[in-house]
């Protein structure tokens, strides 16, 4: 059996092609996928060209013999924007929409509010390194003595007891140019180090069991801000968590609504709407409405948050409907997965049969992560977003908090002159459906029948086609909550 730690598989292994198929030509033809794990390394995996998102999971899980899956996903960087990938639906069309390459991110998507619902060992310890990647990058925000037994779990975790014979002084908390927060100062590794004293017997498991412990009572633990504005125009910061909804004001959080109070959420265009339940007291149904910068921005978070109803709150997910209507209004987008409740069941069941999971050996240094290169590399030459995290990574911490809302807000930026283009394709086809003319060709065109229609073209040559019409539909997205 395939051993299940990470750490100990080489790096740029993977799944290679299978036999007898050719990557170059006919139906054979594969795709080369790398996936960066949590540890930094990468998997290499070969899928054909129509595999869907489930394919590629599968795949990765199966690399790393992890059994609680559903709480992991995998990334991919849209325009600037972190989006996760869709299980139903086909990898090069995902990739293709993005305008982004084969290479994917393996991360924690449903951060558990409780450690000791994680079933096993092995799961714990991956939710270990994604929160010393959070702590790291700036993304997981708490004070300095919280940081500090944040950071004390871990290099027990990785180095074990403090020895003064291998540590001599607090410098050994950046050896290596270790980074475990942005701009850690002499005054910083000292505490930790006082804090490390104290952790003298804690096993492994019990240090990664104390920092999720720690990082859950965090008020940014598992919080990915997503800018958008009120309807009087205010700058805000929307996230999602497992108990509902949280609004950020300067990095505060003003509002959470919770998913019990939530009747309905649901978006239009770039317009989101969370139909709150009525109090007893009022007479009316309260609607609170967000303006994101684009519509797929809206659409990215309203997804995000039927995951997140549907896996913390659903005992089962819910099944789409199938429309036997040609077009229909509404999105089929539903969540593919188990839920929390089915996963925790499943794990029970099938948990004896499992090998127990053998760690990395201990070792007297700690063992640095990439923390100075972006966790999404800048696609296609996009030189502004590699400075502005260079420059995220110089800059106090109190100042990084105000940027994080600038650099989510700036990202979208790019994709103005994309959204221009598509609105001037549409235009143009438009006005040829109207004149009666296909862009590229001029031609004449001459009805028979409501069904076909005769081609004329210049140089008298006549031709019958099926008959074409350009139709543009407005869809309204919703989603209805128990």
């Amino acid at each position: 059996m395939q051993k299940p730690v990470s750490s100990q598989i080489p790096r740029g292994v993977g799944c290679p092609p299978p036999p007898g198929m050719d990557p170059r030509k006919g139906k054979g033809r594969l795709m080369c996928i790398k996936v960066r794990m949590l540890d930094d390394s990468v998997g290499v995996f070969h899928l054909g060209h129509k595999a869907l998102g489930q394919a590629l999971f599968d795949e990765v899980c199966r690399h790393l013999n992890l059994l609680e899956s559903d709480y992991f996903g995998l990334e991919f960087i849209s325009f600037g924007n972190r989006c996760w990938l869709d299980k139903d639906k086909s990898i090069l069309r995902q990739i293709m929409a993005a305008q982004s390459d084969a290479r994917f991110f393996f991360t924690v998507k449903f951060y558990t509010p409780n450690p000791a619902e994680l079933e096993e060992e092995y799961t714990r310890y991956l939710f270990a390194l994604q929160l010393r990647r959070d702590l790291a990058r700036g993304e997981l925000l708490c004070n300095e003595s919280t940081a500090a037994l944040l950071v004390s779990f871990i290099i027990q975790s990785e180095c074990g007891d403090y020895s003064p014979l291998d540590y001599p002084d607090y410098r050994y908390v950046s050896s290596g140019n270790v980074q475990f927060v942005p701009n850690q100062s002499p005054a910083f590794q000292k505490e930790v180090m006082e804090q490390h004293k104290k952790l003298i017997g804690m096993s492994p498991a019990e240090a990664d069991f104390n920092l999720l412990e720690t990082a859950r009572r965090c008020d940014f633990y598992g919080i990915r801000l997503h800018n958008a504005r009120d309807l009087e125009g205010v700058e805000v910061a929307l996230s999602v968590a497992h108990m509902g909804i949280k609004m950020f004001h300067q990095l505060n959080c003003m509002m959470t609504f919770s998913w019990a109070k939530i009747r309905k959420l649901c978006f239009k265009r770039k317009r989101l709407m969370i139909k709150i339940h009525p109090d007893s007291a009022q007479q009316y149904k309260e609607t609170v409405e967000f303006i994101f910068d684009n519509r797929d921005d809206c659409k990215n978070f309203w997804k995000k948050c039927v995951e997140h109803h549907s896996f913390f709150r659903c005992p089962e997910p819910v099944e789409s409907r199938e429309s036997r209507k040609l077009f229909h209004r509404g999105s089929n987008f539903h969540y593919q997965g188990r839920t929390q409740k089915q996963l925790m069941d499943y794990v029970r069941e099938h948990r004896k049969r499992r090998e127990p999971f053998k760690r990395p050996l201990q070792r007297s240094f700690i063992h640095p992560i990439n923390t100075k290169a972006p966790i999404f590399p800048p696609i296609y030459g996009n030189q502004q977003q590699f400075q502005q995290q260079q420059q995220f990574q110089q800059q106090p911490q109190q100042q990084q908090h105000y940027f994080i809302s600038n650099r989510l807000s700036e990202n979208n930026k790019n994709r103005q002159a994309v959204e221009n283009t598509q609105k001037l394709i549409m235009n143009i086809t438009s006005m040829a459906n109207q004149n009666g003319n296909f862009i590229g060709n001029s031609i004449n065109n001459t009805k028979r029948s409501s069904g076909e229609e005769i081609i004329t073209r210049e140089n008298g040559e006549r031709k019958t086609r099926p008959k074409v019409n350009f139709i543009f539909y407005r869809f309204k997205f919703k989603h209805g909550f128990c």
